[in-house]
């Protein structure tokens, strides 16, 4: 497969579509442990979604973004981790939703930096409670 790119180098829109449509549906294997706090390592299972205002490619941030066990999000919800923006105080698109939110923003040089000491998160598996509550098993 060959990859249609700009011509500053960068793979088209119609090239990332499939990699970010399928990444936004891959089940994560770590439990959401909520927003981003500055100052604090990445965690697993963490849900990040991209701003256009970036200077790496998305596919790259994406590929990143799963490789270390987080999870990557099309939308930004109030479930959103983080979302990766360079603009301090974005006026449209999901770097202004997340400001709406709550959520925090981080430029991509200091989410890649970040990556380097990405935290485990905990297994889905461990927030199952195996007891029988009547014939149904309860969760949390």
């Amino acid at each position: 497969m060959t990859r249609r790119r700009w011509p500053n180098g960068q793979v088209t829109h119609d090239e990332m579509r499939p990699l970010k449509v399928l990444a936004s549906r891959l089940p994560c294997s770590y439990s959401n442990p909520g927003r981003y706090v500055a100052g604090r390592p990445l965690v697993q299972g963490m849900r990040v979604a991209l701003s256009a205002e970036v200077t790496r490619t998305h596919e790259e941030l994406v590929e990143r973004i799963v490789h270390a066990g987080m999870s990557y999000t099309d939308a930004v919800d109030p479930e959103t981790s983080l979302v990766i923006c360079n603009e301090a105080e974005p006026g449209h698109g999901k770097g202004y939703q997340a400001g709406e939110l709550g959520v925090p923003l981080i430029s991509d040089a200091d989410f890649m930096r970040l990556l380097d000491g990405v935290v485990g998160g905990r297994n889905i598996e461990e927030f199952t409670d195996t007891t029988v509550a009547g014939e149904q098993f309860a969760l949390f």
